[in-house]
């Protein structure tokens, strides 16, 4: 899974725990520039001004759900 190329996309990504999540792809961390060491996307849902960061081991599924 490239998680690169869903930047700026609207995407539901559901996590290894079932958890479901729903916005746009505002950032994306390579893993050198994380730490730990492991690449992450951080998700605008548009409620607040936060954005919620999720590692690629987190991810079961990502789907693109609007362009």
């Amino acid at each position: 899974m490239n998680l690169s190329s869903y930047s700026g996309k609207k995407v539901r990504v559901t996590s290894v725990d079932g958890q479901v999540l729903l916005g746009i792809v505002d950032l994306y961390t390579q893993a050198l520039d994380n730490v730990p060491e492991e690449e992450s996307i951080s998700l605008d849902n548009g409620d607040e001004e936060t954005l919620t960061e999720i590692f690629k081991s987190e991810i079961r599924s990502i789907e693109v759900i609007e362009e």
